[in-house]
């Protein structure tokens, strides 16, 4: 967990560290394991280092969507984000009481918000664009995501999908040609 965030740290921006942490390639492969199969605040806390990475990046974005797995792990975090947000309502909506062990000044980054902030960044390099695009069920978990009542997650997930339709005719056709995507984008849009 430690040290996921000082990785994300690390790669911030203006940081000077993107290009060494993005060419170590053992890290970028680490980065993949954790955000696929690590506890879930080591999970969240690895994305935000890939997003930040890839912020500003084109030759990291393409770097981290060419190591095996990275795209699959940050669906399956997505996956298990919108689980998550809904599962812990009670830290961000304040109606039920914490559950035992947790209480209400828990940090734990949600993975929704940070799976959702790697395709935003991501989705910035047009060379990845459409790789990410191409994955199945991507449309699907971000428009889910764009549908949540949790502003953060719900603010990464309509970036993301407005990345992915930058500039791109044949991507921004499909996401307006997805079931429910326009609509959930108006009826935010309408407040």
């Amino acid at each position: 967990t430690h040290a996921g965030r000082a990785l994300a740290n690390l790669a911030a921006n203006h940081s000077g560290n993107k290009a060494r942490i993005a060419g170590l390639h053992l890290c970028l492969q680490l980065l993949v394991k954790v955000i696929s199969f690590g506890a879930s605040e080591s999970r969240a806390q690895c994305a935000r280092a890939l997003g930040n990475l890839a912020d500003n990046s084109n030759a990291n974005a393409a770097a981290i969507a060419e190591t095996p797995g990275a795209l699959d792990g940050v669906l399956l975090l997505l996956r298990s984000g919108l689980k998550q947000v809904h599962d812990e309502a009670w830290r961000w909506r304040g109606e039920a009481p914490a559950p035992p062990g947790r209480d209400m000044c828990d940090v734990e980054p949600f993975m929704l918000v940070e799976g959702a902030h790697v395709l935003v960044h991501l989705a910035n390099s047009e060379g990845v664009r459409a790789k990410i695009a191409a994955r199945p069920g991507v449309l699907e978990l971000l428009t889910q995501g764009a549908r949540v009542d949790f502003a953060q997650a719900r603010t990464n997930c309509v970036r993301a999908l407005a990345n992915l339709a930058c500039n791109n005719e044949t991507i921004a056709h499909t996401i307006a040609g997805f079931p429910g995507a326009v609509e959930v984008l108006v009826q935010i849009c309408e407040g």
